[in-house]
């Protein structure tokens, strides 16, 4: 029989060794309780990031301040998770804005070093797959390609020699004479006729017109390099749309960008100027990006270049036209064939209005010279026929 201090002493021990037990399983499962936070912060960010390169979004802005207006899509998004993440929330209430010297994981610098982590697995999962044995071929010749087509063919079970047709654009490895995929198609099945893509023949046609005339590569070089000269400054490119203009990317392989950027031009060539200009007559601006500005006011206000212009204007807005038209879902050959006549037609009918493109050159702006440079006006020669 216990005495009944006795007793409560021994109901005193056990409430401590309760509660010894209790503190003992939560320091037990504090360090992987903090491991699992920083781990849910990491994936977060890791995920942030990931969304914001897939998308091509800028990461930084004008500061690293969170609340800021100006602190970039990185921080912006973070900010947003933490209205559903309250381990993040944590961290951000908790040690942003401190200031160097304390570990918060919202520095640039760790941004650019997951980013680094993250090329660094890509880069080794590619070499990884390149590496694999029996991978087969990673090329797309039209040895690889028919291979791939008959083994399609073969496993819905469709009889190749059925096939009465083909097109594919003019990619040496599709159109190819004797090894192409057309070819090797055309030899499992004699009527599998191939006809090229309309529309990218189309643009091969405007790709090699202006290559065999020194006056339109002239042009087309002068327009891409005013592109350029704006595009790579941010202040510049501020300076021609405070003019009201704007300028676009020239494409070699889509005939539409070019018609974009010809248009561009004929229809902001005053606020282009202006900004030129600017730029030339102001005296905090580099020398060498004066001296540029400079020489592009020589070169956009010629007669020739403003002849180009307009000439360019026309041709390419009926090219993207008929380009467009031919790549609808429900285009027929014949409309097809028409479409194309007619535009062979109209650039032939072309050649009878040059009074009219002059005199529209010089009516593209007051800042365009009157006469040619080297003063020798093109002749407008009359053909006569002899009658015997």
């Amino acid at each position: 029989m216990q005495f009944p201090q006795t007793v409560d002493n021994n109901k005193n021990n056990e409430r401590k060794n309760e509660n010894n037990n209790t503190e003992n399983e939560a320091a037990c499962q504090g360090p992987s309780n903090e491991i699992q936070e920083v781990e849910s912060v990491e994936s977060t960010m890791h995920n942030n990031e990931l969304d914001s390169a897939g998308r091509g979004l800028a990461f930084r802005g004008h500061n690293e301040v969170i609340g800021s207006s100006n602190n970039g899509n990185y921080l912006v998004m973070l900010e947003l998770l933490t209205q559903f993440d309250p381990v993040l929330k944590q961290l951000i209430d908790t040690f942003a804005n401190k200031g160097k010297g304390n570990v918060n994981y919202l520095s640039k610098t760790i941004c650019e070093e997951l980013i680094d982590i993250m090329s660094q697995k890509v880069l080794t999962h590619i070499i990884s797959e390149i590496n694999k044995e029996n991978t087969g071929e990673l090329s797309h010749d039209g040895k690889s390609l028919i291979t791939d087509i008959l083994d399609l063919l073969e496993r819905y079970d469709i009889d190749i020699t059925n096939c009465r047709g083909q097109a594919y654009d003019n990619a040496s490895n599709m159109s190819g004479k004797y090894s192409g995929l057309q070819a090797r198609l055309k030899e499992r099945s004699e009527l599998a006729f191939y006809i090229p893509c309309a529309g990218h023949s189309l643009n091969l046609v405007g790709q090699c017109s202006v290559s065999e005339c020194i006056n339109s590569i002239n042009y087309f070089g002068v327009l891409q390099s005013l592109y350029s000269f704006f595009v790579a400054s941010t202040h510049r490119w501020d300076l021609l749309k405070g003019n009201h203009a704007t300028l676009k990317r020239l494409s070699d392989t889509r005939w539409s960008c070019r018609s974009d950027a010809s248009k561009s031009l004929v229809e902001n060539f005053d606020g282009i100027h202006a900004a030129l200009c600017h730029i030339a007559e102001d005296t905090e601006e580099k020398s060498d990006t004066r001296h540029e500005a400079l020489c592009f006011l020589n070169k956009i206000t010629k007669l020739e270049f403003a002849f180009m212009a307009v000439l360019w204007h026309h041709i390419l807005k009926r090219f993207n036209a008929v380009s467009k038209f031919l790549q609808k879902v429900e285009l027929d050959l014949h409309t097809a064939s028409s479409m194309l006549l007619s535009l062979i037609d109209f650039v032939k009918n072309l050649r009878n209005d040059f009074t009219r493109f002059e005199n529209e050159s010089k009516k593209l702006s007051s800042f365009i010279e009157k006469d040619y440079s080297d003063k020798n006006k093109r002749k407008v020669i009359t053909k006569t026929k002899l009658i015997l």
